[in-house]
């Protein structure tokens, strides 16, 4: 089973093509560029290099923010388009979810957002699966230091240098881990699809 993945929020923008057994492949977008002119090329790269087309998905997963606006919407927008038109199910997941630390346990992964604040979300990583415990939210930069668990971040610079305050030595530069997202899209697949309606950025 193939699963689609596009996130678009800004904090770490790609497009995935995972299946289970096999090795991911993942295009990330260049950030410098716009991605209503560059996510639907990477796409197409994506399923001519792997001689597929839309049609063999088993499903498409879209990263819905927190993150940038219009961004947002392009990714969700073109997620929305290509699960309407070839009747696949869509699922929308929180941009921040899959920045796993290594170790077990309670971790908050933050990503930067307007003046001394960030987006943030809570979790606990099992043995056997990760469980979010609240939902996605806008925090104050200096709770981040306070917080006893780990903290993970996508994109590790801004936040550095913005609030120099933050102990750095508990602030790790977490990459996606798409084994994660994978299992989301399978766990998905057994659940109800969402309507399309229903997927919406979220705004905070």
């Amino acid at each position: 089973m193939k699963y689609l993945v596009i996130e678009t929020s800004g904090h770490n923008s790609f497009v995935a093509l995972l299946e289970e057994g096999h090795q991911n492949q993942v295009i990330y977008l260049n950030s410098k560029k716009k991605e209503s002119t560059e996510l639907l090329p990477t796409i197409e790269q994506l399923f001519s290099k792997n001689m597929l087309s839309v049609s063999d998905l088993g499903c498409i997963a879209v990263g819905i923010g927190p993150g940038l606006f219009t961004a947002t919407r392009i990714g969700s927008i073109t997620a929305k388009a290509f699960a309407f038109a070839h009747t696949i199910p869509l699922f929308p997941f929180c941009s921040l979810q899959g920045y796993l630390p290594r170790k077990m346990g309670e971790f908050m992964t933050i990503a930067n957002a307007k003046q001394n604040s960030v987006y943030a979300i809570e979790g606990c990583k099992l043995e056997d699966r990760v469980v979010y415990t609240k939902r996605p939210t806008t925090i104050p930069i200096d709770r981040c230091s306070s917080y006893p668990g780990v903290v993970t971040t996508p994109n590790i610079d801004p936040i550095k240098d913005k609030w120099p305050c933050l102990q750095h030595e508990k602030l790790l530069h977490t990459p996606m881990d798409f084994a994660y997202l994978a299992q989301f899209c399978k766990d998905s697949l057994h659940r109800k699809a969402p309507s399309i309606h229903q997927v919406a950025p979220i705004y905070l």
